[in-house]
């Protein structure tokens, strides 16, 4: 029994000794240390970006289209079925030097009262988050489906971690 407790003893231990030797070697900058060089932009300052705009994002050159229309949520199995939605083309190429995907977690939708907006892409078959691979040099088009809740300024928030770039969408529905 007495070797048992020292095998746990010396088991503990090592883990508490390698525990504090990884935080040691650990990074040793906070928020406070990131310098405003560390995050990107895009390169484009602090421009606002909206419609027709092109901007770098992760390896991928995105230009947003010059204007949005509207569709409709059209699945009688989602609570959103007959909502109305808008419907911004996107124009994405590969610039990253290898096949790649736009990472759908890399960007956040806000309508117009501020709030994250609800996704909506598994009810289209052209959204940007199932646009695939494309090979290094190879563009592809697809949408951004934003659920419409009233006339306003809706933003596109994309974030990598390393690189944040915002675009701001005024929508307004003529009717």
């Amino acid at each position: 029994m007495y070797r048992n407790r020292k095998k746990v003893f010396l088991i503990t231990l090592l883990f508490v000794i390698m525990s504090l030797i990884l935080v040691a070697c650990g990074s040793e900058s906070t928020d406070a240390d990131v310098s405003d060089e560390e995050i990107s932009d895009g390169g484009e300052g602090n421009e606002t970006l909206t419609f027709g705009d092109t901007f770098e994002f992760d390896g991928f050159e995105i230009e947003m289209g010059s204007d949005y229309s509207f569709d409709v949520v059209d699945n009688e199995f989602s609570d959103h079925d007959g909502e109305s939605v808008a419907v911004v083309p996107v124009t994405v190429t590969n610039k990253s030097g290898e096949t790649n995907s736009f990472n759908m977690f890399f960007y956040t939708i806000f309508n117009s009262s501020g709030t994250e907006a609800e996704s909506i892409m598994a009810y289209f078959d052209n959204s940007l988050e199932f646009m695939g691979d494309l090979r290094d040099g190879a563009t592809g088009e697809a949408n951004i489906y934003i659920l419409y809740d009233g006339d306003g300024d809706y933003y596109l928030e994309f974030d990598n971690f390393s690189e944040e770039v915002e675009v701001k969408l005024p929508i307004e529905k003529k009717e």
